[in-house]
């Protein structure tokens, strides 16, 4: 339905954006041309995502041959006017990601020992003949899946004491649509967070849905309510199912073996934080600490999973919150390997932030941006150290259009989005991405006072909308 959606309104929802682009036109207004029931086809296209069905279209001519059309219009735009248009407006903004499996390194399997029972193992650790398990006594572990269970493992699948190694998490993917193997004397480590349960399809189709659903009905709650838009980039609080609260555990149990020599006492210590079921109903989580004032395009479980680095989650926030969008100049292996000199062994080690490519020319029109902000989301590693949270001092810098363009400094996530929503492109990027999800191309010259209407009314994007889907009436 969302594919459907998206594909009806002509809008482009990249894997690097969840604002429409403003530089793609959505729909002519209804009513500007074709019938006053072609109007009304566009109207349901725009705010239901599916056109009028043969009873709707029987019920709707006798409306508009016995009433003035702007009144069937307008009937139609406060009948449909509902949360669930707010939460395909939202769904359309949660669409990114390369799925949950990201997260591990893969599925285990089972086979039956000579007794009958089940064993665990990674088949890539132990190989398809499982020799190296068959000659070893499998233990007894806590899966993350289910904590008041055991299973049996190969000790080689498991290796509990070793969840880091000199490259980051073991369960880590540098790239996240790329499948790696487990590297050298890597397991699946405690409570086999690293792994999967065999024919796990299903689970991660719910992780899948959960982490969209917690942006989509996070961003129609702020809609609804008629909180001040901002607070889509902003918010603390979002919603989230148990699948989304095990996730954010998860980071906090990785942070602790990160952190704390593996030990039977820091085990009980991720048993009791994992203990809630996956199937925990839905709730309203005020986010606390380094989460504190991060919205929902920089720290959510969804961003996780559809941006592997610093950069590709700066790259990501620009577009989305200022419809930046940063562009290579095609800088050869030669000026880059001046630029950072000796230190080119593995540009991944910088410290992002202090990266030469800021200042590099060639290369800081889009690195000033990019390693700067990334200088805010320090508070948490990239999926290939298991987004830990690292205590660290994050502090950035706010650098827009180029290298010449510093608009403020501060710490941490919240530091980002509050200076984000401060600037000027946020709010022209906020009117025209809400014009275009409900398929109004907004002219040039009107995109400043819409902007400026929008921040006197407390950037009421509720209201904004409505007025977007009644133009055609208030133009007849």
């Amino acid at each position: 339905m969302y594919r459907a959606l998206a594909l009806s309104l002509s809008i482009a929802f990249g894997a690097a954006s969840f604002l429409s682009s403003p530089s793609k036109p959505g729909l002519a207004i209804a009513g500007e041309s074709g019938s006053s029931e072609t109007s009304i086809e566009h109207l349901s296209l725009r705010m239901r995502g599916r056109p009028l069905d043969r009873a709707e279209r029987e019920k709707l001519r006798p409306q508009l041959a016995s009433r003035a059309w702007s009144d069937v219009y307008k009937s139609y735009v406060d009948a449909w006017f509902d949360r669930s248009f707010f939460n395909r407006l939202g769904a359309a903004r949660a669409r990114a990601g390369n799925g949950s499996q990201a997260l591990f390194m893969g599925e285990l399997r089972t086979f039956k020992d000579p007794t009958g029972a089940d064993v665990f193992y990674h088949p890539a650790i132990e190989g398809e003949n499982r020799s190296s398990c068959a000659s070893s006594q499998p233990v007894q572990v806590i899966p993350w899946w289910d904590t008041t269970t055991t299973v049996r493992v190969c000790p080689n699948s498991y290796r509990p004491e070793k969840a880091f190694d000199t490259v980051g998490y073991c369960g880590g993917r540098s790239e996240l649509p790329t499948k790696q193997s487990p590297r050298p004397n890597c397991g699946c480590g405690p409570l086999l967070l690293a792994c999967l349960p065999p024919s796990s399809d299903e689970l991660i189709a719910h992780f899948d849905s959960s982490n969209a659903a917690e942006v989509a009905n996070t961003f129609a709650e702020v809609i609804d309510r008629g909180r001040p838009f901002s607070e889509v980039f902003t918010t603390s609080t979002t919603w989230q199912d148990g699948y989304v609260q095990f996730l954010y555990r998860r980071r906090d149990a990785l942070s602790l073996l990160a952190n704390e020599p593996y030990s039977k006492n820091t085990e009980t210590k991720i048993v009791k934080m994992l203990s809630a079921p996956l199937s925990a109903p839905g709730r309203w989580v005020d986010r606390k600490g380094v989460y504190s004032g991060s919205g929902l395009f920089l720290t959510t479980p969804l961003i996780q999973v559809s941006f592997p680095t610093y950069r590709t989650v700066v790259r990501a926030f620009l577009q989305n919150a200022a419809c930046i969008t940063l562009v290579g100049v095609n800088v050869d292996s030669a000026s880059l390997l001046e630029g950072v000199g000796k230190q080119h062994g593995d540009l991944r080690l910088f410290e992002i932030n202090e990266s030469p490519m800021r200042t590099t020319t060639g290369c800081s029109g889009c690195h000033a941006p990019m390693d700067n902000a990334a200088g805010f989301l320090l508070g948490m590693k990239t999926p290939l150290f298991g987004d830990v949270l690292t205590g660290k001092k994050a502090v950035g810098q706010l650098y827009l259009k180029g290298a010449n363009d510093l608009r403020g400094a501060g710490e941490g996530f919240s530091g980002l989005t509050s200076l984000m929503v401060a600037q000027p492109e946020y709010r022209t990027c906020a009117v025209t991405g809400l014009a275009g999800s409900v398929g109004v191309a907004l002219d040039e010259d009107e995109i400043p006072r819409v902007a400026e209407s929008f921040r006197a009314d407390k950037e009421n994007a509720k209201n904004l909308l409505r007025k977007l889907l009644m133009r055609s009436v208030a133009t007849k």
